[in-house]
């Protein structure tokens, strides 16, 4: 059998079986499936065969209405706006060909996206989840280790098709010392590590069982190490700001004057720690020591695809046709190989402005607003939730929040890779599932306070003779 076709078939076989016994543990195989499955989306399986068998599954348990529910609310709007100026784009691109791929991904995504809040919706509390996350975190940690210590059974990707950024140059030769674990993309990988890290860290931090709040700090222990092993400059800032957050929002007096005294000592002690990084001798160092001509490379990029957006700002060169269309203008700094222009998700290193050259202003505006979006709702709900369980989730999420905005800025996978991509989704699907069960509470709280007044007697007034 087709190695694509293995993990659909078995998820199919095991979500008829709960069907079957109608069973709402379905709910919990969906979700658990979509966590799992996740860092081998479009390598080992067809991610638009994943969408349809999961969507399926919703609709012939009635989920139909969950599809459609949500149209009115800011976020789903805004996806469908970004839809209608796809299309837009579509039709005045250059090569309208190339815009099918696109287009027909968009529409997955949606169905995606519309599983996950339908299946965050059925459930009790999101605990399966959260250990769905941290099984998922520890199996791609495994996997990595496997590598580093040099079992190649574990290379689940061929080495020779890697993507260069498993890579190190050093001189005339290439030194294999970022592990790409269970993603193939070493780069990728480090900004996953660093989400799903921040995001099992500060859940299970704010967990009153002290064993579970003992278990935060292993967890995040494993997302740290495993990120030193991609050498993700990027993801590790990120994680850093993410507990920086979090802490900030625990207690900011605290948070304040801690970072203050590391950042004085780091500067002290700044060219001690240089020197015994750099003589250190592991290959892994020198990535964070030396950044190379990566600043300059990407601000090249930046600046030479920017000619191509100026040409049509408001609904930009379309999608599918970054790619090609980028490929002359970039020749003298990075010469792109034939297999890579045939990718439908075109970037320039930018995950925004990516997007921006792509769909210009209009999907932009759309694409900022539902990340925006997303953090307000979190806010909102840390503020004012009469819940803690909602509290809990919305401070989580805020931190997991600013470390993918952080990822963006260097990492264009959130809008090129399919598994970044629904992993976005996944948390973008989750605020608004927080967002709604706040709103719900809010709701219950004050129609028991109406009620209350009502049943209280009017006090006679008093009459003076």
């Amino acid at each position: 059998m087709d190695k694509h076709l293995i993990i659909p078939v078995v998820l199919l076989i095991t979500l008829v079986y709960f069907i079957i016994k109608k069973q709402q543990k379905v709910y919990n195989t969906i979700l658990f499936s979509i966590v799992f499955l996740m860092p081998f989306y479009q390598n080992f399986f067809h991610y638009r065969h994943f969408i349809v068998i999961i969507a399926g599954a919703v609709l012939y348990l009635g989920g139909k209405s969950e599809f459609t529910k949500y149209t009115r609310t800011p976020i789903v709007q805004s996806m469908i706006v970004f839809f209608c100026v796809t299309l837009l784009s579509a039709v005045a691109s250059k090569y309208p060909k190339l815009t099918i791929t696109p287009i027909i991904d968009l529409i997955s995504f949606y169905f995606f996206f519309s599983v996950c809040l339908t299946s965050f919706n059925k459930q009790k509390n999101l605990s399966f989840t959260t250990n769905a996350l941290a099984i998922t975190l520890v199996v791609s940690v495994l996997v990595q280790t496997m590598q580093l210590l040099g079992f190649e059974s574990f290379y689940i990707y061929d080495p020779e098709k890697l993507n260069a950024n498993t890579g190190l140059s050093e001189g005339n030769e290439t030194a294999l010392v970022r592990f790409w674990g269970t993603f193939g993309n070493s780069l990728t990988f480090s900004s996953y590590l660093s989400i799903i890290g921040i995001f099992l860290f500060t859940t299970y931090h704010r967990n009153l069982n002290k064993k579970i709040k003992s278990f935060s700090y292993l967890v995040f222990g494993f997302a740290l190490y495993s990120i030193l092993l991609t050498s993700g400059r990027t993801a590790l800032m990120a994680l850093g700001a993410g507990v920086f957050v979090y802490c900030l929002i625990n207690s900011w007096k605290k948070t304040t004057i801690t970072s203050l005294a590391i950042i004085f000592l780091l500067f002290i002690f700044s060219d001690t720690i240089i020197k015994l990084l750099l003589d250190s001798g592991l290959g892994m160092v020198s990535r964070f020591t030396y950044s190379g001509n990566d600043k300059d490379f990407r601000l090249q990029l930046w600046t030479r695809g920017l000619s191509l957006f100026l040409n049509n700002p408001l609904l930009g060169i379309g999608p599918g046709n970054l790619t090609i269309q980028i490929a002359p203008i970039i020749k003298p700094i990075y010469d792109q190989s034939k297999e890579s222009l045939t990718i439908p998700w075109g970037h320039v290193e930018n995950s925004y402005l990516s997007v921006l050259y792509t769909f210009g202003v209009l999907g932009f505006s759309c694409f900022f607003y539902m990340l925006y979006k997303s953090f307000i709702y979190c806010y909102n709900s840390l503020r004012v939730s009469l819940s803690k369980q909602v509290k809990d989730l919305s401070c989580s999420l805020l931190c997991t929040w600013i470390v993918i905005y952080i990822n963006m800025v260097s990492n264009p996978a959130f809008v090129t890779d399919y598994r970044m991509i629904s992993l976005t989704l996944f948390f973008v699907a989750l605020s608004l599932h927080n967002r709604i069960c706040n709103k719900a509470l809010l709701a219950i709280a004050k129609s028991h306070q109406t009620s209350h007044r009502e049943h209280i007697p009017q006090a006679q007034p008093v009459v003076s003779y």
